[in-house]
């Protein structure tokens, strides 16, 4: 089984996303996937909506996916999501700094910054709580989701008859 981040899924240096891939090494059985979908229900508390395209499987909630592919050895089985809401915050705050250099550049130009620094500074500090907001969500998040995904990829990655390895 292989851990990765979303690389190409940051946000001002911050990763906003968690994503788990397992190769099986066996094919999953049509009653295995839809035990896994009852699971993938009740471990994100999320109903979800299947597609099967071919051999291509999926169940997907929003932002969170998990895709059972085939391979050469069997199944793949990839799981991955993003934190839409920390995402929006954080970028709403890296606009709402834009505007602040904007107003800041503006105003200087006009040679009124002074009278704009009230304005400025509540910007600059609005900017910085939607940040602030959006990147402290996702350390804990994060823990969670991949704690859930390697759960349920050790699980898949035994087949039904042999025993779970230690932990």
């Amino acid at each position: 089984m292989t851990d990765r981040r979303y690389n190409d899924k940051e946000m001002a240096a911050m990763p906003i996303g968690v994503a788990r891939t397992v190769s099986l090494n066996r094919r999953l059985t049509d009653p295995e996937w839809e035990r896994l979908v009852v699971q993938l229900r009740d471990v994100f508390n999320a109903r979800g909506t299947t597609r099967s395209d071919g051999s291509l499987r999926q169940w997907t909630n929003g932002n969170l996916q998990v895709l059972l592919e085939p391979t050469e050895m069997g199944h793949r089985l990839r799981f991955r999501t993003l934190h839409g809401a920390a995402r929006a915050s954080i970028g709403a705050g890296l606009a709402a700094l834009g505007v602040t250099a904007t107003v800041a550049v503006a105003t200087a130009i006009s040679g009124h910054l002074g009278d704009a620094i009230p304005g400025i500074v509540f910007l600059l500090a609005t900017g910085m709580a939607m940040i602030v907001n959006g990147a402290l969500r996702l350390p804990g998040w994060a823990r969670l989701r991949g704690r859930q995904m390697d759960a349920l990829a050790a699980q898949m990655a035994n087949p039904p008859n042999e025993p779970s390895p230690e932990p």
